[in-house]
């Protein structure tokens, strides 16, 4: 494992470590989610990039302005995001990797699956959790995050609407209907920020989506036991 920096297309540099492993071309690419960094929630992304790293290349990196990764949160925005995933990709192109499986947590997730769909070389998705139809955050988590990222009450504001915006112009719910590679979503019914009850009534069966659910998980599948089963579906799904 190593420390990485590549620049996105802003400029910016972003900062990753990767888990080298030459006996294939292929490459795994680590998403986190919103306000999170390349440890991923409840720290486990290191101990998952270890165990997927027995087999492939691994990258887990961090989103512009978050972690050790140059720029400001109050430009956040979902396609700056998208972004970074086509320089996180450009960047292990430029290595050799000629083939890409990614993996993404929440925003990342999303990120993970609409990255997808522009990349041919993108082979196999995993999105866990990701936000298709997403519950506004309350109160406490709202002023959370305001102390997290130094913010204001008006510059957070600005960011959920901003993040609302960008939703709804990458329309999700398209997204889920032109997937065209193998992709696996791990959520769970009981997950407090996304609506999973209402998703799948609005989206049409597809050859390439398999939908995994851990039963009682919250958003983060910070239990042990539900982390243990988000693990195994991950390497089954990677045939590790």
């Amino acid at each position: 494992m190593k420390k990485v920096r590549f620049e996105n297309k802003q400029g910016l540099d972003l900062v990753g470590y990767l888990y080298s492993n030459n006996s294939n071309s292929i490459a795994v690419i680590i998403m986190h989610g919103f306000g999170r960094n390349k440890d991923g929630p409840n720290g486990y992304y290191p101990e998952l990039a270890k165990i997927i790293s027995k087999k492939y290349t691994v990258l887990r990196f961090d989103f512009q302005a978050c972690g050790e990764s140059e720029g400001h949160f109050r430009e956040f925005s979902i396609r700056n995001y998208l972004k970074d995933a086509d320089s996180a990709i450009e960047y292990l192109r430029s290595l050799d990797y000629t083939e890409f499986y990614l993996i993404g947590h929440s925003l990342g997730g999303l990120v993970a699956l609409k990255t997808s769909i522009k990349h041919n070389d993108v082979e196999k998705t995993i999105a866990i959790a990701p936000p298709i139809l997403v519950k506004l955050p309350q109160r406490g988590e709202r002023a959370n995050f305001e102390k997290k990222h130094n913010l204001t009450l008006w510059e957070t504001f600005k960011i959920i609407m901003k993040f609302l915006w960008d939703k709804l112009s990458i329309q999700p719910i398209s997204i889920l209907n032109n997937v065209n590679n193998y992709t696996t979503i791990i959520f769970s019914y009981d997950d407090m920020l996304c609506d999973y009850h209402h998703i799948k009534s609005k989206i049409h069966d597809s050859f390439f989506i398999k939908w995994v659910e851990i039963k009682g998980a919250d958003h983060s599948f910070s239990k042990k036991a539900h982390k243990q089963k988000l693990f195994k579906i991950i390497k089954d799904e990677l045939k590790l």
